[in-house]
């Protein structure tokens, strides 16, 4: 007969207590992690109760391009059409490269084509390094998608109509397509909610690219009575500049020399297995291949999207992805200083009995932190 292990109650007594402290704290351990695991997947970008319609007006490009792909990649949007304009390249490569990459993505919208020429002046050339095609010399597959036969600014009113004063225009190039469509139905302007562009330099006295090619656009646009937000390119610039490692190291064997901090590489945003994959690793490669820098001083290898900044704006909902300020902009249109943005605060708004332009919300600034996630967040979507 066999004789049981009976420890003795003091004992007993221990190993309960003890087991008790063991279940309690790995119980703590569990919530510990169930609560940081919930704020790893918390999203940066809020969900909208319901997507924003809008129509995405470019000149894909490589930094339109790039944001094409990542509105497809956020459910906080309804992308009703893209419309093509001039800019960074000539209305035909701009077109085919925005149907190519519609359908590359699936984004099932219509892609109708705009503007060739300024309003007014004549078509400046572009001085944009975007590779063969437009799009860092990235071949993407022949598009199955037809063009809309509409005229871009007639699908942007036809939308504008279907909406009942939802749809928003986000502009990436410049404003002709928009100014042609409130000149052609004075209607259009109590039928949209907003536009948000990109417009002049706010800490540069450079002319910007997108109001230098066609200024009376951006003229009609601010004084169309819309809601306006304002971008300006060299905040939107430095707020989407990301670097690639450095294959150049100094002399002191320093391979990348960024100020104080870490870099933030493109390879930790676009290296993820996904059906978008080819393009955006593509671009990454066409970046690492020709803005390599034999500079041993400076060792950057760097690249912008500053066309994220106006798709961020709209789609950032009340997170604290993007910082504005109020302010009224202007836009000159004659004379050696034609395309130049006036950037005027609310402050000195009410001391000044100058034409000003418009009021509008500028956006000053973008976490960079965020962005990064944000970046993260729209490719993981893809998966």
């Amino acid at each position: 007969m066999s004789t049981r292990y009976n420890p003795n109650p003091f004992e007993k007594k221990k190993m309960k207590k003890s087991t008790k402290w063991v279940l309690c704290i790995l119980a703590a351990v569990s919530a510990v992690g169930c609560i940081v695991a919930a704020l790893v997947q918390e999203p940066v970008i809020p969900a909208y109760k319901e997507a924003v319609p809008v129509i995405i007006d470019c000149d894909p490009g490589t930094d339109d391009g790039y944001a094409l792909v990542m509105a497809g990649g956020t459910g906080n949007l309804d992308v009703r059409g893209i419309t093509t304009v001039y800019g960074a390249l000539s209305i035909g490569a701009t077109t085919q490269n925005a149907l190519s990459l519609t359908d590359y993505i699936g984004l099932g919208c219509p892609v109708s084509v705009g503007a060739a020429t300024p309003l007014v002046r004549s078509l400046l050339p572009s001085s944009e390094n975007n590779g063969v095609g437009g799009l860092c010399s990235v071949a993407l597959p022949v598009p199955a998608q037809k063009l809309d036969e509409r005229p871009a600014w007639q699908l942007i009113y036809d939308e504008a109509v279907a909406q009942n004063g939802k749809l928003q225009l986000i502009c990436l190039g410049p404003l002709t397509n928009v100014a042609t469509a409130l000149q052609q139905y004075p209607d259009l302007a109590q039928k949209l909610a907003g536009i948000t562009f990109m417009a002049g330099n706010f800490d540069s006295p450079a002319v910007e690219f997108n109001t230098s090619c066609d200024p009376q656009a951006l003229d009609v646009v601010l004084r169309c009575g819309v809601p306006l937000t304002v971008v300006p390119r060299d905040r939107a610039y430095l707020a989407t500049r990301l670097i690639n490692p450095c294959p150049v190291a100094d002399s002191d064997g320093n391979t990348a020399l960024w100020g104080t901090g870490s870099p933030d590489y493109w390879s930790d945003l676009v290296s993820d297995k996904s059906p978008v994959q080819s393009f955006l690793v593509g671009v990454q490669q066409y970046t690492n291949d020709n803005w390599k820098t034999n500079d041993q001083t400076t060792s950057l290898n760097c690249r912008a999207m500053p066309s994220m900044a106006p798709l961020l704006s709209v789609i950032s909902g009340g997170s604290d992805l993007c910082r504005y300020d109020k302010c009224w902009v202007n836009i000159i249109t004659t004379g050696e200083k034609t395309g130049t943005v006036v950037f005027t605060s609310a402050q000195d708004a009410e001391k000044s009995d100058e034409d000003l332009g418009a009021e509008v919300s500028l956006l000053v600034d973008i976490d960079r932190t965020l962005y990064r996630q944000a970046i993260r967040q729209m490719v993981d979507s893809y998966r």
